[in-house]
């Protein structure tokens, strides 16, 4: 192995710029190349005390390597260590769309702890702490599930973290449909009485989920989707979770690597899951809605024409994987 000074280059000037992210890239091959001197100065002081050389061809030596390893050893220290990959899954899930159901089952076959990245007394429940999320990911045996969208802050995070999510949707409207019953859960437990929503009729609370949602649901799809086609990231949807879990499963741990920890059987796990959210009580445990696909039928012609208006902010994008109809709607 001969001394590499192009990657000290690299490293000061990524460190010049700020860059920590392009210093840390090269941080591996600078330990290597420390260890690399350390072993030479070795070899180099028995070479010395073995008289097998001149001494001054062999304390010149010693000097210039000494130098280097000094020096070395000081960027080095410089460099933020990049964190090793946790054993830990990514989702980010629309509301409602099955995602509890989905991390209930990883965290069980895959001896997984389910931890979130927003706080409790997050109004919508769809909010990002970057904190909570790299604390949640950098800890073994998590799957840390999200509803944000794809916002730069959230692809920059995944890209340092080496991280490949699960991105999982529905269709917008049986995912509205669901949202219009939990929403009276969430946000009443915020306002209690105070709160007018479960006063409404039942078109009424559809159009108020509409205004408050709608925008939400266009943006995760838009974003997700446009990155998940470009980097190459799994996307999942409702009804393939749910009627096909383990599929579902196994191609979850094929894509991100994260194996079983110990000889379990999912058919078994799955079946009991089942067997549990035959209740309304397992259903609550896990706030799994036994809605089918379709269900977002509920809302009149007016009320998805609403939605739909909001695709045309991208002209561009396919919707239909989240609007089984919008193909057969859409206007000449």
């Amino acid at each position: 192995m001969a001394y590499d000074f192009e990657l000290e280059r690299r490293a000061l000037v990524a460190l010049s710029k700020g860059d920590l992210q392009a210093a840390s890239e090269v941080r591996s091959d600078l330990v290597a190349q420390a260890n690399w001197l350390g072993k030479a100065l070795a070899r180099y002081i028995e070479a010395l005390e073995q008289g097998k050389q001149p001494p001054i061809t062999i304390t010149e030596r010693l000097v210039f390597y000494r130098r280097l390893q000094v020096d070395l050893q000081a960027l080095i220290s410089e460099i933020p260590e990049k964190p090793a990959q946790p054993r830990s899954i990514a989702l980010f899930c629309m509301p409602k769309s099955g995602s509890t159901y989905l991390e209930t089952l990883l965290s069980t076959y895959l001896d997984l702890t389910r931890r979130e990245s927003a706080s409790s007394n997050e109004l919508s429940g769809v909010g990002f702490d970057p904190s909570l999320w790299l604390s949640a990911m950098r800890t073994n045996n998590s799957v840390v599930r999200s509803h944000s969208v794809a916002s730069l802050r959230v692809l920059a995070l995944l890209t340092y973290e080496d991280v490949k999510p699960v991105i999982l949707v529905r269709d917008i409207f049986d995912a509205l449909e669901s949202m219009v019953d939990y929403h009276e859960y969430r946000v009443g437990s915020l306002f209690g009485t105070e709160l007018g929503y479960a006063n409404f009729s039942a078109e009424q609370k559809r159009q108020h989920t509409i205004l408050r949602y709608a925008q939400y649901y266009v943006d995760f799809f838009v974003t997700w989707i446009s990155a998940a086609r470009k980097l190459g990231w799994l996307v999942l949807d409702y009804d393939t979770v749910t009627k096909n879990p383990a599929e579902t499963v196994h191609r979850i741990v094929s894509y991100t690597g994260v194996a079983p920890a110990r000889q379990q059987d999912l058919s078994a796990i799955i079946d009991h899951f089942k067997r549990g959210i035959a209740t309304e009580a397992g259903r609550q445990k896990v706030r799994f809605n036994v809605g089918v696909a379709g269900r977002g039928s509920a809302f009149s012609a007016a009320q998805r024409q609403i939605v739909r208006s909001l695709y045309d902010q991208f002209p561009k994008i396919d919707f239909s994987p989240v609007d089984r109809e919008w193909r057969n709607d859409r206007p000449e």
